[in-house]
């Protein structure tokens, strides 16, 4: 009986994190090669999952994987500060505006 109730507990639980999940997720689009795209729904079908899990697993897999060189190592520390940055400001006036400007005040 209790055994039957912790089951039920953890099903519920497993349904909600689930549920959590999914909605944290978005809809992607992709233009695939047509036998690529059988690949991966073969490979889904033998794995018993879908390709959007594929997709996933294929992510989660990189990011787990240890950066093996130093290069490897940079490249990462470099794109980790680009995505920190703050977005360039698009200046009030076009670069042609702003050379005339120059050349007016520089010659008259």
């Amino acid at each position: 009986m209790i055994l039957r109730i912790v089951e039920q507990i953890h099903v519920s639980l497993q349904k909600h994190v689930l549920m959590k999940i999914q909605s944290k997720k978005t809809k992607l689009t992709l233009t695939v090669r047509k036998d690529i795209i059988e690949k991966a729904r073969k490979k889904a079908a033998d794995r018993g999952t879908s390709i959007s899990q594929l997709f996933e697993e294929v992510f989660r897999e990189e990011e787990a994987r240890p950066l093996k060189t130093e290069k490897d190592r940079a490249l990462k520390r470099f794109l980790d500060s680009y995505h920190e940055r703050e977005p360039v400001q698009a200046l009030p006036q076009s670069d042609k505006e702003l050379y005339r400007q120059r050349l007016t005040e520089k010659y008259g």
